[in-house]
């Protein structure tokens, strides 16, 4: 029997990690519209343009995700969530060095893509270690996290 507190056993440790990197996951796809004016103004783009940028985002993402959760269902989900977390950090680091809209726009395309890759596997993730007793809190918690990424 474990004497440590039921949040700090390891099935736990994952939520709680999970939880941070999707706050991470939610933050980084809102972070664009903190800077919308400034975007448009350094690129001097149209209002349109400027709508692309989230529109082509919530496109690949969608149109994404079957296709990640097929892959969650098939391969290593722990592994899909580092990889998906590596790859939308690269790609946020990477807009933050553009210099045109059709880099910008290319970019906002690809973290689309690298970011739906992540909810899938880490769902899948928290269901396979946590029984059924546990695992509606624990799919809280990650939920939480969504929300709080997106505040901050």
């Amino acid at each position: 029997m474990n004497s440590a507190p039921w949040f700090l056993i390891p099935r736990w440790r994952l939520v709680w990690f999970l939880a941070f990197a999707t706050a991470l996951n939610f933050g980084d796809r809102t972070a664009m519209s903190a800077v919308l004016s400034a975007v448009q103004a350094e690129l001097g783009v149209s209002d349109v343009l400027l709508g692309l940028l989230g529109s082509v985002f919530l496109w690949s993402y969608a149109l994404g995700s079957p296709i990640a959760g097929n892959l969650a269902d098939r391969f290593s989900r722990r592994r899909m969530v580092i990889g998906s977390l590596i790859a939308w950090s690269a790609v946020t680091g990477l807009m933050g060095l553009v210099t045109n809209y059709p880099t910008l726009l290319i970019l906002r395309f690809s973290l689309g893509l690298a970011e739906c890759l992540y909810l899938p596997a880490a769902i899948a993730l928290v269901a396979s270690y946590h029984p059924i007793e546990t695992r509606a809190r624990a799919m809280s918690f990650v939920t939480i996290g969504a929300n709080v990424g997106m505040v901050f």
